[in-house]
């Protein structure tokens, strides 16, 4: 589960890293010269509550990953949010098989949860103070 987070995590970053060109200040209405691309990278931290935390003692930590670009010169986005989190490793012995009981292995046991969404944004194009509403569709996989 972790590789797979991991190995989606490198893929998205990689894919980022031949993006258009990036300018430090919002361009003027007649400069726009294609669609914005928008993206960010987050920690996290989840705390376990109610009966999730009568299993789990210890808090997890993880990231979230968000893509997006806009469609044409509408404030609509469209995007990707994958995030993952970690939040706890059990090893234990246990034998190899059952006719061979004086053999053991370790057995580890990650604890994760990852999280795929897809996003619709709706956001102003420009401005020092961008505000938005998005709807946000996906799935929990634990």
């Amino acid at each position: 589960m972790l590789r797979s987070a991991s190995l989606i995590l490198v893929l998205a970053l990689l894919g980022g890293l031949s993006g258009p060109a990036v300018y430090g200040q919002s361009l003027g209405t007649g400069e726009r010269s294609g669609p914005v691309r928008i993206g960010s990278l987050n920690f996290n931290v989840g705390v376990p509550v109610g009966p999730f935390a009568d299993n789990i003692e210890d808090p997890g930590y993880g990231g979230n990953l968000f893509l997006g670009t806009q469609l044409g010169a509408s404030p609509v986005v469209l995007g990707v949010d994958l995030g993952f989190l970690i939040y706890g490793r059990n090893k234990r012995q246990a034998p190899f098989s059952t006719t061979i009981r004086e053999v053991t292995v370790d057995v580890i046991t990650t604890n994760s949860i990852f999280q795929p969404h897809a996003v619709l944004r709706l956001q102003p194009l420009q401005g020092p103070f961008r505000p938005y509403v998005e709807a946000v569709g996906g799935f929990k996989y634990l």
